[in-house]
């Protein structure tokens, strides 16, 4: 496996880490903070070349679970760039000698840059103090290396939110100007819509027919999963929820526990969203596996591979050599689970509490929470046992 088999270009390796050692835990916060700020990228530990050589010397497994398991690696981030958040994912690959070497995922910030809350500071064994970044640093890369910002990258990410605004202008201007004919316009302000959840669905189910790269936010899957009692659904409104939680995966697990979907339904859906042209389908390439895994069988499963595999599209390749077949994707969707500690917890709780427990943590943190995916795959394994 070689840098660009990881997925990005940018990938920066420690071979040697420790994750007992606050210097080591700071320098990954150092480097993950600048790959956000930069569009994302890999950390790599454990190894300093391909992961079939001798570099290959991985972590001992006991040392990594404290830090990589469970929601303690994105909290040790997250204080540090409150009130943002990081999302990190975290793949594990055992190496010839029984050891391990751990790759970050790190993708884009929406908003960059983020900005280091605070300092970044150890002691050594001498109890000498070290900065390692302080408050109010911004990071970024340069040449594969974690730098501190320059006033390009500032105007480059001034320009680069200047674009977006522009484009979600014309994206509105292009609903009222290509609505069909028998379309009713209707200005709304946002306490109208946000005081009826089923009405804002179905308006956005109305847009997404007319058209299909219309998919809602991450803070309106949040509004919607909160408000899912008053919320009347059918075939276009579930499709809607099913496509945009595919790209938003903070609550895909549970609108896939409560949503009326079958198979046949999900696999059209599925096999549908290889073709939409949205701006977020490269979140939603491993989704659409992962889901396929959940509800195909390998036959079907790969079918969705081989249409992943002949994609035109970088990313979409690249979640098939991640996950190429069911067993793979089973074990991903393992590691995406609760941590075995909450999942034990999680088995005292009834599907109320569990549904209640979901709905808590989202009304607290919204769509950056870590934990409602655990608590989702919880759910929906209960919905499949029954």
């Amino acid at each position: 496996m070689n840098d660009h088999d990881l997925g990005y270009v940018d990938v920066q390796r420690i071979a040697n880490f420790s994750p007992g050692r606050d210097a080591d835990r700071l320098q990954i916060v150092r480097h993950v903070v600048a790959m956000a700020n930069s569009g994302g990228g890999r950390v790599v530990l454990g190894s300093s070349g391909a992961l079939d050589d001798d570099d290959a010397a991985g972590l001992e497994p006991v040392q990594t679970a404290a830090l990589f398991e469970g929601d303690t690696l994105g909290d040790l981030i997250d204080d540090f760039v409150r009130p943002d958040r990081v999302e990190v994912g975290v793949d594990a690959t055992t190496v010839a000698s029984g050891r391990v070497v751990i790759e970050l995922r790190i993708g884009g910030t929406a908003m960059p840059p983020l900005v280091l809350s605070k300092a970044g500071v150890y002691a050594d064994t001498f109890d000498h103090e070290h900065t390692v970044f302080g408050a109010g640093t911004v990071l970024t890369r340069r040449n594969g290396r974690t730098v501190g910002a320059q006033r390009e990258d500032y105007l480059a990410w001034r320009a680069d939110a200047v674009a977006e605004v522009r484009r979600h202008l014309h994206e509105r201007l292009a609903l009222v100007i290509e609505a069909p004919p028998e379309a009713q316009i209707r200005v709304l302000t946002n306490d109208e819509v946000r005081d009826r959840a089923s009405f804002f669905l179905s308006r956005a189910a109305d847009l997404f027919q007319v058209q299909p790269d219309r998919l809602l936010s991450a803070q309106d899957l949040v509004y919607l999963w909160l408000h899912r009692d008053t919320l009347v659904l059918d075939d276009r409104t579930t499709e809607l929820l099913f496509q945009s939680a595919l790209r938003r995966r903070t609550t895909l697990y549970p609108w896939l526990a409560v949503l009326p979907i079958t198979a046949e339904q999900a696999r059209g859906w599925l096999f549908a969203a290889l073709d939409m042209r949205d701006r977020d389908k490269s979140d939603g390439a491993k989704a659409i596996l992962l889901v396929g895994a959940l509800y195909f069988d390998a036959s079907i499963y790969g079918q969705l591979s081989a249409r992943l595999a002949a994609s035109t599209y970088a990313h979409m390749r690249e979640a098939v050599a991640a996950l190429p077949d069911t067993a793979s994707a089973v074990r991903q969707l393992e590691n995406e689970r609760l941590a075995p500690k909450d999942r034990e917890q999680a088995a005292g709780l009834s599907a109320t509490e569990l549904l209640a427990r979901i709905d808590a943590i989202l009304a607290k943190q919204g769509s950056s929470s870590r934990r409602v995916p655990g608590l989702g795959l919880e759910l929906l394994d209960r919905r499949r046992q029954t």
